[in-house]
């Protein structure tokens, strides 16, 4: 199997691929999985490959185009039957264009409308994504303010039946003290009962170790503990008296007391009388305003019962309701996902195509580059080849015109000399004549003069 796409043994493909500027190594065939990398994809091998056989075919397109230009070149030279050698008529190899190619068929696409196109989409997706995130976030706040609301009211209710009973135990502890303060006033209190005590007698360390000093003077330690015991004794007559003052003046205040307590009983009973009167009443008011109490928070424990079912059979529907509708929000969000996802994976594609295409246009602007300096180096040595072919054939055509203008001159010398020659031929004949036939001396003589000359003039020319 040949490895090029055309036969290089070929001169005429040669010479057109040198025109060309087309190398070698563009023209070998190459299959799929030369175009395979560690990380490329499969679209981008096949893109690279497409990319690559559509630039063989073109240079194949490109190649016969120039081997049929140069036979019809051919043919019309052969036609016309005469080569046009000269300056004027001859055509350069750099004036020479090369012809067009043809106009794909394939339809353009602008990179500026694909790249517009999906950054429309990209943002058509991302506020659709925005606008279902805000009513999702508007379902989830009306779920939390319906469950705050409800919340609040089970808080106000349990403040409410909280303060009812602390309402109660303040009235009951109110109604408790009022009494305690008022049977308190019924108890006789009974004098303190006053208990003496005799201060002991405080002796001297000294007399407690008199018999240990012997040094002393003993009868100095009798006459001070003497003084000592009298002034001990006139203290505790003293204390003894002022505990006696002490006493009877206590049971004349108890005396003064019990009359007071008298008087106090006796206002007592009175305001016992009108305030157990008024207990009666109270209590008769109390258990009226209790069964009314009792009656409205029935009432009430009614209708909040009624409201609370109502609020829970809503918050009830309210959930089903959300959640059905966070169910739908979620299956139109997975199937938003999936879309964005496919639009994420078939733009990834398309970039890492479009990068691959530009990279790959990239490189053909280099070959194709490599190619025109190829050509333009090429003909610029056919350029100089035909200059010198040229200055060799305008030296040729000189030295043959040189040639041609010496030859016409010794043609010209040799006719001269030819004729010449054939004249003194003649002259010599005529001469030779006159001499064998003179007719008189005169002529002979005139003739030989004349002979001379013309001889003389002959050898001299």
């Amino acid at each position: 199997m040949n490895p090029y796409v055309v036969d290089l043994t070929n001169l005429r493909i040669q010479k057109a691929m040198l025109n060309l500027g087309i190398d070698s190594i563009e023209m070998i065939r190459k299959p799929i999985e030369d175009f395979k990398d560690k990380d490329t994809s499969e679209e981008v091998q096949i893109v690279r490959y497409n990319f690559y056989k559509r630039k063989q075919q073109e240079l194949v397109r490109q190649i016969k185009e120039y081997i049929k230009d140069e036979l019809m070149r051919g043919l019309e030279k052969s036609i016309q039957g005469k080569k046009q050698e000269s300056v004027s008529n001859e055509i350069l190899i750099t004036s020479v264009t090369y012809p067009e190619r043809k106009a794909s068929t394939r339809p353009k696409i602008r990179n500026k409308d694909i790249i517009n196109k999906a950054l429309i989409e990209a943002k058509e997706a991302i506020n659709y994504k925005k606008i279902l995130d805000n009513k999702l976030k508007q379902g989830v706040e009306l779920r939390e303010k319906a469950q705050s609301a409800l919340a609040k009211s089970r808080m106000k209710f349990y403040e409410f039946r909280e303060k009812q009973k602390e309402n109660l135990e303040k009235i009951r502890n109110a109604e408790q003290n009022k009494l305690s303060k008022t049977l308190s006033g019924y108890y006789s209190v009974s004098p303190t009962s006053f208990s003496y005590k005799k201060k002991p007698n405080v002796y001297s360390k000294t007399q407690s170790r008199a018999s240990s000093i012997v040094d002393l003077d003993i009868e100095s330690q009798i006459k001070k503990y003497e003084q000592k015991m009298i002034k001990s004794k006139n203290l505790h007559d003293l204390f003894t008296q002022t505990k006696k003052n002490a006493a009877s003046k206590l049971l004349e205040r108890n005396f003064r007391y019990s009359k007071a307590m008298e008087n106090e009983e006796k206002i007592l009973s009175e305001r016992l009388t009108k305030y157990v009167n008024k207990n009666k009443t109270a209590e008769i008011r109390r258990s009226e305003h209790k069964r009314l109490q009792s009656e409205n928070r029935e009432r009430l424990r009614e209708k909040h019962d009624e409201k609370r079912l109502k609020a829970q059979c809503r918050v009830k529907e309210k959930e089903e309701f959300d959640i059905e509708k966070a169910k739908r929000i979620e299956k139109r969000l997975e199937i938003s996902n999936g879309i964005l996802e496919k639009k994420n994976l078939d733009w990834k594609k398309e970039l890492e195509i479009r990068n691959e295409m530009q990279r790959l246009k990239d490189e053909e602007a280099l070959s194709n580059a490599e190619r025109k300096k190829r050509v333009m180096y090429e003909l610029y040595r056919k350029f100089r080849r035909e200059n010198v072919i040229e200055k060799q054939k305008s030296d040729n055509e000189r030295i043959d015109i040189m040639k041609k203008y010496r030859e016409e001159e010794i043609k010209k010398k040799m006719k001269m000399a030819i004729k010449s020659m054939r004249e003194k031929e003649k002259i010599r004949e005529i001469l030779v004549m006159l001499k064998k036939s003179p007719e008189s001396k005169i002529m002979k003589k005139k003739n030989d003069s004349f002979t001379v000359k013309n001889g003389e003039d002959l050898l001299g020319e």
